[in-house]
């Protein structure tokens, strides 16, 4: 079988020397380059399974490298492990949102946690090639609300739970990111042996797949796991932002879907799943402050250098309102994908006081059949969007 072929980039040779040992001793490959620049031409000609690189590197800024390799097709799925001796929180959250999988700081447990992040995307049973082969890492899709009050957690909820009665209940895990406290156990009356802060302080090579689908079982009636948020405001003191890549990149390599409310937050926990989002549901009112909001948090998602075809609007009514007309609205919203839910009278209000999905209380409700329609929209978008 071929060995993985990981390259690393450090403008230290000493320190290059250990960490090429280090990690051969597993029988891999390693390239290793001094500089960011000559790293990308390497990353980009060989299509290295994995990189680690140092942040502060000599020609380019580390930042600007993470972003170049996740805007090239070649290496917009390459898993990429930040080893710097950099530890501002800032940084952290900047690599992070750039699309850096792992962020560890040169301390004497850091090369004992990338073997162990090593050995999670490249198995001895199994190069990455292979794993890809199989059908490659579950897709993120997170729901943002324009403001507040305009029905996210509803939504995001009851389309997590049809993807899972289409894709099957242990395929879908739903994660509330909506800080300091989310609704989705409210609605869902679930419980989990892990919430959002328990699971950032998991070392999570120690949890296999079979041991986290244990650890996440699926609300009563709904198809899909839950990890909930959080149970009171001062627990979110307690997230270990850092860790909210690997959680992520841990989730979708056991689920197909990764469904993610966050909310109407745009702060670093919400922007770091938005970085690693396949799909960007924009959930609004077509009024117009909600088509305001919605066009000012698209442009801020382009200029973060994410694609147009990775977001989709959601209108949590039929539209227009107020002085919009149709033709008006999708101008405003042109080149975006758009689709409205028909207003649901008390239906959605009753459901979630039943603790019940939309689908079972009311199956023949038009909003039950309009978001139906809009998961498979999601699932086409995802389809398009698959790597050849």
């Amino acid at each position: 079988m071929k060995a993985s072929n990981i390259l690393l980039i450090e403008p230290d040779r000493q320190t290059a020397d250990f960490l090429t040992l280090t990690i051969t001793e597993g029988g891999r490959q390693v390239q290793h380059v001094l500089a960011g620049k000559e790293g990308l031409i390497i990353a980009w000609r060989d299509r290295v399974d994995l990189i680690v690189t140092e942040l502060d590197l000599p020609d380019i800024d580390g930042i600007e490298l993470i972003q170049k390799l996740r805007r090239d097709q070649r290496t917009q799925r390459t898993p990429i492990v930040v080893l710097t001796h950099v530890s501002q929180p800032e940084k952290t959250t900047e690599a992070m949102e750039a699309g850096a999988d792992r962020y560890l700081v040169k301390q004497p447990d850091a090369v004992d946690q990338l073997g162990q992040f090593i050995d999670s995307f490249h198995p001895a049973s199994a190069s990455l090639e292979t794993k890809l082969t199989r059908g490659g890492p579950g897709s993120l899709i997170t729901f943002l609300g324009v403001r507040g009050g305009v029905g996210t957690s509803s939504l995001t909820v009851n389309l997590a739970h049809l993807l899972g009665m289409e894709a099957g209940a242990d395929q879908v895990i739903l994660l509330d990111l909506d800080l300091p406290l989310g609704s989705l156990r409210e609605i869902t009356a679930g419980t989990a042996d892990l919430n959002i802060v328990e699971l950032t302080a998991i070392d999570l090579p120690d949890l296999s797949p079979d041991e986290l689908k244990k650890r996440l079982i699926p609300p009563k009636g709904w198809a899909m796991s839950l990890i909930p948020g959080l149970d009171h405001p001062g627990e979110a003191e307690r997230i270990q932002v850092t860790q909210i890549g690997p959680v992520l990149q841990s989730l979708r390599s056991t689920y197909r879907f990764v469904v993610a409310d966050l909310g109407r937050s745009l702060g670093p926990v919400s922007r770091l799943a938005l970085s690693q989002a396949s799909i960007i549901v924009l959930v609004f009112f077509p009024d117009e402050l909600g088509v305001s909001s919605a066009i000012e948090i698209r442009e801020s998602l382009f200029q973060d250098g994410i694609a147009a075809d990775r977001v989709l609007f959601l209108s949590n009514r039929p539209y227009p309102t107020d002085s919009l007309t149709v033709r008006t609205l999708e101008e405003r919203l042109s080149g975006s994908d758009l689709t409205a839910i028909p207003h649901m009278d008390d239906n959605i209000a009753l459901a979630n006081a039943m603790h019940t999905p939309l689908q079972r209380r009311f199956p023949d409700g038009r909003g039950t059949l309009a978001l139906v329609e809009f998961g498979a929209r999601i699932r086409e978008a995802l389809t398009v969007r698959q790597p050849d």
